[in-house]
């Protein structure tokens, strides 16, 4: 069984009984005790406010999952990795391979790694039953699973038709590497830059939304060129550095990251390519790392 990381007591700290009745969660409650054993022994790292600004992001991608796994590190079905939460949010990785770290040691145990419950298309066979959340106030014990049952009703039709348009407003809206670029070009945007938006996009399920429907995403990814195009820019000719600047063996493509970040976050970013299936980028990082550790 897979496992995947979940907020330790996600349903009893950042749940109540509004949340609950809701499907697709805008907002969650944050508790807001700022003492423990937990924020004290974060208060007292060096990069303290890096971490609880990861946590945050932590928080709100768990908040995102489905009702069933909400709490859960899960994304379409799979567990999230670090590259991939850096990836949605547009933070270094090594933020989360250390935050991801921190948080699961047991003098903090905010989070944890465990097997997770059922997904749609896993087979109920081999998966553990779901546990019943308790009677709230003001819910009558009497009706309760009556009432559970029809919700569960409800909530499989409308996965079959959210399914349904999903897979056929995907199919009409995803465009092409070809269209990309070509509408690249002629924008005057970064081909790289919008390859990258359309496959965090894609991640998002975003093609199958009304505002991403055929048509739609040139607007999308325009605007988006608007409002992070220089920095991307910038930070691209940062990385282009002078040839004379560069690491022996450095490569068109590479990423200054990969050569100067920790080792171990290199190791992580690694891993997140392998884990999207790019094998290109993630046999350029293992060689990358090869060359480093003969230094």
């Amino acid at each position: 069984m897979a496992k995947a990381y979940h907020i330790v007591q996600w349903d009893t700290r950042y749940e109540n009984h509004e949340t609950r009745k809701i499907k697709d969660l805008t907002f969650y409650a944050k508790p807001n005790k700022l003492i423990g054993e937990g924020i004290g022994a974060t208060l007292q790292e060096p990069d303290n406010v890096a971490l609880l600004g990861t946590w945050a992001l932590i928080e709100a991608l768990a908040s995102t999952s489905g009702r069933d796994v909400r709490g859960w590190l899960i994304r379409n079905g799979t567990a999230m990795t670090a590259a991939r939460m850096a990836a949605l949010t547009r933070v270094e990785v090594k933020h989360f391979t250390r935050a991801l770290d921190w948080f699961c040691r047991p003098e903090v145990n905010w989070l944890e790694f465990k097997e997770h419950p059922a997904l749609p298309g896993e087979s109920p066979a081999v998966l553990p039953p779901k546990e019943e959340h308790p009677a709230l106030p003001g819910e009558s014990p009497a009706v309760l699973p009556q009432e559970r049952e029809r919700e569960r009703g409800r909530d499989k039709r409308e996965t079959r038709e959210r399914g349904t348009h999903s897979a056929a407003a995907r199919a009409l809206a995803t465009p092409t590497g070809e269209e990309i670029k070509a509408w690249a070009e002629a924008a005057g945007v970064d081909p790289e830059f919008a390859y990258l938006k359309i496959r965090q996009a894609e991640e998002r399920d975003d093609f199958a939304k009304p505002g991403w429907g055929a048509g739609k995403w040139q607007k999308k990814l325009a605007r988006f060129w608007e409002e992070d195009g220089e920095t991307w820019t910038r930070k691209n000719k940062k990385n282009a550095a002078a040839p004379g600047a560069r690491p022996d063996g450095w490569m068109a493509g590479d990423q200054a990251i990969w050569w100067t970040d920790a080792i171990q976050d290199v190791r992580a970013a690694c891993h997140g390519a392998a884990l999207q299936d790019d094998k290109k980028t993630a046999a350029r990082i293992s060689q990358i790392i090869a060359l480093r550790e003969k230094k």
